[in-house]
């Protein structure tokens, strides 16, 4: 929808500048464009082709039945996918506040209008219920666990070969808590602004608690990113601007981030200039940040550090990003080579323990094997 009416209003300007951003605008959007084109071929294909053979049987011709199939193809297409039709467009979504309130928020209120259609059909005794019931279903869980599970890369839960089971579980669980409060969010931002004003009170008040738990060492300011959330764009500002502020602090003021900074050597690699860029792309609206952080991902996928296994290497070419993908999830043990002289003297003690009771396991299992040869 935004590329649709930036494209539209930068069409017809005189000012070459403008036609440069224009263009630059539509080219940024092409490989969402490509892969919705692609999504929409790949599931449309089958009902193309038994629409065709349905109007065939009901005595059309052949070019009257393709095109008929066509039809219904293109109306699926444009009640399933984002479209910048104006009659696909709620009201809300194309005045001020919907611009504010609602970026990328496309889908989901389609898929909210026909869930909405579906129950006052099936309150007003119109259509099949069974059909109505079953769209209801589909618009209002389905479509939606599918969307949000695969933006979070939840398909992690099948592919982590983790041996731990005690961290599976605290792995799976805060991956499905996260993936319930996404759908219910999603749910409730497309019913409206009540809506989006719950979910915006409900992540605030929620948050305050997780932190509040926490005593002195809590951070308010993440309560603050939540009630900003009302807004993914202001959202996402606040948010990239408080993490490249809070970066700096812990680099420059304190001395395991001081040592970090002077281990990395390379540009991207250098947490300070990540910082850095966070701020000066949360201000400007330049891409530095994420520039910097899709070459990371992109050289963890290459070199497979930081542990990443196969399917993460994958995920990470295509796009995803480390949070969603579990990287945060799994404390990894420190080198000893990073550890504390007190933390490397526990762990030598504790390895001597484990070798003392090893050894002393083997003096028992020897005496049971003289006594039973006695």
């Amino acid at each position: 929808i935004d590329e649709a009416e930036i494209a539209k209003s930068l069409a017809n300007s005189k000012n070459p500048y403008t036609l440069m951003w224009g263009k630059l605008v539509q080219l940024g959007y092409a490989p969402n464009k490509f892969a919705d084109s692609f999504a929409i071929a790949a599931g449309g294909t089958p009902l193309y082709i038994n629409r065709t053979k349905t109007y065939e049987k009901e005595g059309f011709t052949a070019q009257e039945a393709r095109s008929k199939a066509f039809d219904d193809f293109r109306m699926l297409a444009e009640t399933h996918q984002q479209s910048s039709r104006q009659d696909k467009v709620s009201n809300i979504q194309k005045g001020p506040m919907g611009r504010f309130l609602y970026s990328f928020s496309g889908a989901p209120f389609q898929m909210a209008r026909e869930q909405k259609k579906s129950a006052l059909n099936m309150i007003n005794g119109r259509g099949d219920f069974k059909t109505e019931l079953s769209k209801f279903i589909y618009y209002g869980a389905v479509q939606n666990l599918l969307f949000t599970a695969l933006q979070q890369g939840i398909f992690a839960l099948a592919f982590d070969d983790e041996d731990d089971e005690e961290v599976i579980a605290k792995n799976k669980e805060t991956r499905i808590t996260r993936l319930a409060n996404s759908m219910l969010d999603t749910s409730l931002r497309s019913s409206g602004l009540p809506g989006a004003l719950i979910a915006m009170s409900k992540n605030a008040i929620k948050k305050y608690l997780e932190q509040n738990e926490k005593g002195y060492k809590g951070d308010m300011g993440q309560v603050v990113g939540e009630v900003f959330n009302l807004s993914p764009a202001l959202g996402s500002k606040y948010r990239t601007v408080y993490s490249g502020l809070n970066s700096r602090k812990y680099l420059l003021h304190t001395k395991k981030g001081a040592a970090e900074v002077e281990a990395k050597h390379g540009f991207l690699e250098n947490p300070l200039n990540q910082a850095n860029a966070k701020i000066i792309g949360g201000i400007t609206n330049l891409p530095i940040n994420r520039l910097m952080i899709k070459a990371a991902n992109l050289e963890t996928a290459i070199t497979g550090n930081e542990g990443a296994q196969a399917w993460q290497r994958v995920a990470l070419a295509a796009g995803w990003d480390k949070w969603s993908l579990g990287f945060y999830d799994q404390k990894q043990s420190k080198p000893s080579s990073t550890l504390s002289r007190s933390e490397q003297a526990k762990q030598s003690h504790a390895k001597r323990k484990l070798a003392e009771i090893e050894r002393q396991n083997q003096q028992l299992d020897s005496m049971i094997k003289s006594k039973k040869n006695n």
